[in-house]
């Protein structure tokens, strides 16, 4: 890593400093959205320790002579299928929340630090790919971890959000490389 550095102007060494800062941002998102929506003491675990199984009532529920018993069971998954639409809900609203927070950045990251003037290496560029792929599949291993492999679904959306979105940065290297190439 330390060669790499070496060889570099001023301008990529700020843009990889820069990278290496929105990953541990996005590490720190993934990880910790994952961990308050399926970890200890969570959303999840608020919503479940809600919901109940109807039929585990205590017996029969008689009004008026008439037997209710199957109407309160039927109420009980109705309140439990609202508490699943609110949990889903609940994590799209985190997902939206975490786009804007990466979305930012990057944008600004992509658009200032690639333009037409600078020049990118392609060991500059293997560095960035690499280093992405690297902390994606970390940050990945860390969630299931941290949520005891239960939050798979959190740990997916939450991941593959924020590294769609620094997949812009990776590409705009790529697309800033080819163009070096072709104007040798």
């Amino acid at each position: 890593m330390v060669e790499i550095f070496k060889g570099l102007d001023k301008a990529a060494k700020i843009r990889l400093i820069l990278f290496f800062v929105l990953l541990i941002w996005c590490i720190y998102l993934g990880v910790g959205f994952s961990y308050e929506i399926d970890g200890r003491q969570s959303l999840t675990g608020g919503v479940s320790s809600l919901m109940s199984h109807p039929s585990q009532s205590n017996g029969n529920y008689m009004i008026d002579g008439s037997d209710f018993t199957p109407l309160v069971i039927l109420l009980g998954y109705g309140v439990n299928g609202i508490l699943a639409i609110f949990y889903i809900f609940i994590i799209l609203v985190v997902v939206v929340v975490e786009t804007v927070l990466i979305f930012i950045p990057v944008l600004i990251l992509r658009l200032l630090g690639l333009k037409e003037k600078y020049e990118v290496s392609e060991e500059e560029y293997k560095f960035i790919k690499y280093s992405y792929l690297v902390t994606l599949g970390i940050c990945i291993i860390a969630s299931l971890i941290i949520t005891k492999f239960i939050g798979i679904i959190p740990t997916i959306m939450f991941n593959a959000d924020w590294a769609l979105i620094m997949l812009i940065y990776v590409l705009g290297y790529k697309k800033r490389l080819k163009n070096i190439g072709v104007k040798e």
